[in-house]
């Protein structure tokens, strides 16, 4: 039925969107809203092709998913309207260098291993398995990451465009919060994970989305209008705490802080020091309602010693398929190698990936590849690092907040990613190239007299910024 429906938009709803955001330029606005918001709903409106999903991999198979579909009638729709392209992107080049080393890496991959059977997996008894094939699917997936990045990048024209992505990540905060208070008060679930498989998953990328608008808090002259984003800001922190993650509270906490310091900086104001004290006083009393859930989770039921334990062995079994193969073993085939003979040799849970994305990258494509991903977020750090900081940007409130919003953001899944391998998960992976758009985007209008992007708001209830 999926495949079905999935052809029937190829052939139908695809050239039918195009034309209307060809016609119609809210259309393309629409468009451009459903994409971003269904990013977050992965496995309601995707499609997988050549998949057999009995292994640990980013992703079982070739997926399209509805934003592909969005992004897709978005640029067509943009050729035809006659839009101007910037093409060489600040990113490009190490991109692209990334990309060719992940290549040269399946490349070199052998052609199949044996993988054998285990408990809960009898499907499998000494099969071969094909270790060209996967890897496909994840370089795959790096090119629809740097689509998305281009996609974005080149439809945001104005501060019209910035708030339509405003809208979607509300939207996204408010769904997404629904679910995890159903399905903790209505549905009863002990760890929420909403409608993303892992609690991880889940609360990195509502954490993402909590730090973007974080900024904004301060922003507004008056309480009124930074009541809203004070609720969303809270919402994400009972999301997060309803997972019941150590890492992503500790890493939300971490850079709300840094983000409140810097925001506070730029917007010193009574009303700051008092959204400051809500702030504060929400989290304490959050902490006491969950303290007993908290303490179960981080000390009692599974402290920190015994979560690390797996996770070293995870660790060895990568370092040891680096020795034997110091290009990697292929992007995706980590779990494959593991099953092969790895996981019997260090003791690891058969088949599945180091908790840490450094690790898995070392191990899946060499010292080449994690040299190229340290240079690729290097720069990109940087890049976003200038995006707030840069003079122009520093004297728009709403494009300042943004920038350093998509920084916090990017940072914590970053950090998780020393815990957790969500980096690779298609939902957060699409949301850090959109906010990696958003901030390049401000960071190269910002050198132009006549950006439309950096045109002064008129009636704005923002702090003006000399």
């Amino acid at each position: 039925m999926k495949h079905a429906l999935f052809l029937l938009s190829c052939f139908l709803l695809f050239p039918t969107g195009i034309i209307l955001a060809r016609t119609f330029k809210w259309f393309m606005h629409a468009l451009f809203f459903i994409m971003i918001l269904s990013m977050g709903f992965l496995h309601q409106f995707n499609i997988f092709f050549f998949t057999d999903g009995y292994l640990s991999r980013p992703t079982p198979g070739l997926e399209i998913h509805l934003s592909d579909l969005c992004a897709g009638m978005l640029l067509i729709s943009m050729l035809l309207r006659g839009w101007k392209f910037k093409f060489l992107l600040p990113l490009t080049f190490v991109y692209i260098t990334f990309f060719m080393i992940a290549l040269f890496s399946w490349i070199s991959a052998e052609n199949s291993i044996p993988i054998t059977s285990f408990e809960g997996m009898s499907r499998l008894d000494q099969l071969q398995f094909n270790t060209k094939l996967y890897p496909v699917f994840e370089l795959y997936n790096m090119l629809r990451g740097f689509f998305m990045f281009f996609v974005t990048f080149q439809f945001i024209q104005s501060k019209k465009e910035i708030y339509l992505l405003l809208y979607a990540f509300v939207t996204g905060i408010l769904l997404h919060s629904f679910i995890a208070l159903s399905d903790r008060y209505i549905f009863h679930e002990h760890r929420i994970h909403g409608i993303f498989q892992h609690p991880n998953d889940f609360n990195t990328y509502v954490a993402m989305l909590g730090l973007f608008v974080f900024p904004l808090l301060f922003v507004y002259r008056k309480m009124k209008k930074s009541f809203f984003p004070l609720v969303l800001t809270i919402l994400c922190i009972i999301s997060i705490i309803l997972s019941i993650s150590r890492s992503s509270l500790a890493f939300f906490a971490f850079l709300g802080s840094i983000g409140a310091f810097i925001s506070y900086w730029k917007f010193p104001s009574f009303k700051n020091v008092y959204i400051l004290f809500l702030l504060a006083s929400s989290a304490f009393l959050m902490g006491i309602k969950s303290y007993d859930t908290l303490y179960e989770r981080f000390v009692t039921y599974n402290s920190y010693e015994a979560s690390m334990e797996p996770r070293k062995k995870m660790i060895n079994a990568a370092f040891l398929m680096l020795e034997h193969r110091p290009f990697g073993v292929g992007p995706g085939n980590f779990g494959a190698y593991s099953l092969s003979k790895y996981s019997q040799w260090t003791g690891a849970d058969a088949g599945l990936r180091p908790h840490n994305i450094w690790i898995l990258i070392l191990a899946e494509m060499g010292y080449l590849g994690l040299a190229a991903f340290i240079l690729l977020w290097g720069r990109a750090l940087y890049l976003l690092s200038m995006a707030f900081l840069n003079r122009a940007a520093r004297r728009d409130p709403l494009l300042f907040s943004c920038a350093l919003g998509s920084l916090l953001a990017i940072l914590h899944c970053h950090l998780q990613n020393w815990f957790h391998f969500c980096y690779q998960h298609t939902s957060i992976f699409l949301l850090i190239h959109v906010l990696l758009a958003v901030s390049i985007k401000i960071y190269v209008e910002s050198k132009k007299e006549d950006s439309l992007l950096f045109e002064k708001e008129t009636n704005s209830d923002m702090y003006a910024i000399t």
